[in-house]
């Protein structure tokens, strides 16, 4: 998928619960600091070995190297990349024969796995974390509250980030 200036087709789960939900364009992106350092993250999912139930992350020399047993399935997903300024979603054969090669020095057993799939996607960040905060600015009347920029970490941190917007919410609703 190349980036333009239309809205993706490609919606998560949850965009019909957010008025006029849309993916911001490279362009978009870029004009609305601090959201200026977005990478890309490649990740594949091979079968496990019955004998794996550890989780590995390890980031060396700027490689990050994670190995997540999954409980549905018997599958593992091994990854990864960060590639600041990669705005491709292709997956990269280079990409995947480097994690696997890093997942298999950590986790031998896996050096023979089956790759089921992969899947490149985008992880957007900013140089100065994740931006949670109400806009100053009202647009249209229309309060708007920033939840971005969370890398590679959104799985990690989107419990504690939803929170935040909830209070934010809840100090508005309190001071109408």
């Amino acid at each position: 998928m190349e980036l333009s200036d239309s809205p993706t087709d490609s919606h998560p789960y949850w965009a019909h619960s957010v008025e006029n939900f849309r993916f911001l364009t490279r362009e978009e992106a870029l004009q609305h600091p601090p959201y200026d350092k977005p990478f890309g993250m490649t990740y594949t999912s091979v079968m496990i070995h019955p004998g794996i139930k550890r989780f590995v992350c390890v980031e060396s020399h700027g490689q990050y190297t994670y190995i997540l047993p999954r409980r549905a399935g018997g599958e593992v997903i091994v990854g990864g990349t960060a590639q600041v300024g990669n705005w491709s979603t292709a997956n990269s054969d280079a990409d995947i024969a480097a994690i696997l090669a890093r997942a298999a020095v950590l986790m031998p057993e896996i050096s023979d796995s089956k790759v089921l799939h992969a899947k490149a996607g985008l992880r957007p960040a900013t140089s100065r974390g994740t931006r949670v905060e109400l806009d100053p600015k009202r647009r249209n009347k229309t309060w708007v509250i920033h939840n971005y920029g969370h890398g590679g970490s959104g799985h990690t941190i989107h419990r504690g980030c939803a929170s935040e917007v909830v209070k934010i919410v809840r100090s508005l609703h309190a001071n109408l």
